[in-house]
């Protein structure tokens, strides 16, 4: 799925396209892409952990779909733990 916001890593073919001073840049914006990137997969699979119902949402092309469902299931999580 893409956004006008989403970032992607910058592929071999830019990075060979780019002056040298820029592959360090380059090389270390990917990496810290690829960490946030992992960040947010353990988030999704701590939530699925939690909420069933999210392993069966698979892809979605509206995103407002998805919030409103995992905000749902946090309220009915919360409301289970009050």
């Amino acid at each position: 799925m893409s956004t006008p916001y989403r970032i992607r890593p910058y592929d071999e073919t830019e990075i060979s396209r780019a002056s040298p001073a820029d592959h360090p840049h380059m090389k270390a914006s990917n990496q810290h892409l690829s960490s946030m990137w992992i960040m947010v997969e353990h988030a999704f699979e701590w939530l699925e952990g939690w909420f069933s119902a999210l392993k069966e949402l698979g892809m979605h092309c509206n995103l407002n779909d998805v919030y409103k469902m995992i905000k749902a299931l946090v309220v009915i999580h919360n409301m289970g733990v009050d």
